[in-house]
């Protein structure tokens, strides 16, 4: 499994959490002068280039993104990713696994970091969109996520497989599971929680 973690400078702490990412992780900082969206995609590419993926490797690849959300809205860099512009950014989501084979089995997980990002019926559409752009399964949340005493947590309660009716036929039971970049440690710690607002709770779970 290969785990990229991309984390916006803006977040609360974000030097705190970029310390302690579990090893393996490969960690790229959005700063706050740049579009997030363009340089995610321009990183994968060049990490995609630079490695050699092996089937296993390939089969199974964690792109995690640490940034504030609102609902339906993902805060990156000096960029935001909505309904609203995801035409424009469509074709370099694409490319954000397209740097695998196609021949393997895809078992990659597009994990959000991101408060309230879920919530209404914005964020469930965009959900939706990622979803079937990336062909990745999305984790997402439609609450607060960060430190506990700030109304926070580190759980994802949305959930969206675009191939969950495929893979029992591939020989998994289920979709991927999620996999956290982040040490327990930080997890238990960390000060902040990754957006300010207060959202409407609606969970989904479903497939495209």
């Amino acid at each position: 499994m290969t785990h990229f973690l991309f984390i916006d400078a803006s977040v609360d702490d974000s030097r705190t959490l970029q310390a302690h990412v579990n090893p393996g992780t490969i960690v790229h900082r959005i700063s706050d002068d740049v579009d997030g969206v363009e340089y995610i995609t321009q990183t994968l590419n060049a990490e995609y280039t630079r490695s050699q993926y092996d089937e296993d490797r390939a089969s199974d690849t964690t792109l995690s993104i640490a940034a504030h959300g609102t609902p339906g809205v993902l805060h990156l860099g000096n960029a935001v990713l909505s309904l609203a512009n995801l035409n424009r950014y469509r074709d370099r989501i694409q490319q954000w696994f397209s740097g695998k084979p196609l021949s393997v089995v895809r078992r990659d997980r597009l994990q959000l970091y991101s408060c309230d990002v879920a919530a209404s019926a914005a964020g469930q559409e965009l959900i939706h969109h990622l979803c079937r752009i990336t062909y990745a399964t999305v984790y997402a949340s439609s609450t607060k996520m960060g430190n506990a005493q700030r109304g926070g947590n580190w759980n994802f309660d949305t959930l969206l497989s675009w191939n969950t009716r495929l893979v029992p036929l591939m020989g998994y039971s289920q979709p991927p599971a999620p996999q956290s970049p982040f040490d327990s440690k930080v997890l238990a710690t960390y000060p902040g929680i990754l957006a300010a607002s207060t959202p409407t709770r609606n969970t989904f779970t479903g497939t495209l």
